[in-house]
């Protein structure tokens, strides 16, 4: 699990330079990807997956982890084929991240294009329709409420993921390490 956060991590300040500060297109509320909404409760959560528990890493590193794999049935029917983390806020239980990979699942195959895979993201969940850069091998949304990286690797290279999202809210630790390099 700390590997694949490193990794998150770890994409999102290389692509730092590409940081910048704007009025979000729809609130952080509004933020939705396969059911996991942004700044969401854990309550909330778990009634749509009760396979969901919580689980702490340390004072300041709450997760949400399923009993028995990296998903569940209500994600997989979403195009989620594993959960690579959902972090909590220690203090109020919301959702302040997450990690999603949709590989092999109905929305991408470690060959479908990164443009494709942008496209449907964005026509099938509540997410900002314009304002998106591409760097590399990412898509990314900079605002002064959330950061958003669709990234497709295409299994290339050390510590591939595939067909990703990442999803940081400004409470999580996160955004505040990936504001550093503005």
């Amino acid at each position: 699990m700390k590997m694949k956060t490193l990794a998150l991590t770890a994409l999102l300040l290389t692509s730092s330079p590409l940081v910048w500060s704007q009025a979000c297109e729809i609130p952080m509320s509004q933020i939705n990807v396969a059911g996991v909404a942004l700044n969401g409760s854990f309550a909330q959560f778990q009634r749509q997956h009760p396979s969901a528990k919580k689980q702490s890493f340390g004072k300041n590193d709450l997760r949400i982890e399923f009993t028995n794999s990296n998903t569940d049935a209500a994600l997989e029917r979403q195009g989620v084929t594993s959960a690579m983390h959902i972090a909590l806020n220690p203090r109020n239980e919301r959702i302040e991240s997450y990690g999603l990979n949709f590989t092999d699942g109905k929305f991408a195959t470690l060959d479908t294009p990164l443009e494709h895979f942008h496209r449907r993201l964005l026509q099938t969940f509540q997410l900002p329709k314009h304002g998106w850069k591409k760097h590399g091998q990412s898509y990314v949304y900079r605002c002064n409420d959330y950061h958003i990286d669709i990234t497709q690797d295409h299994g290339d290279g050390r510590q591939t993921l595939g067909a990703t999202i990442l999803v940081i809210g400004k409470d999580s630790d996160m955004f505040k390490d990936a504001s550093l390099y503005n």
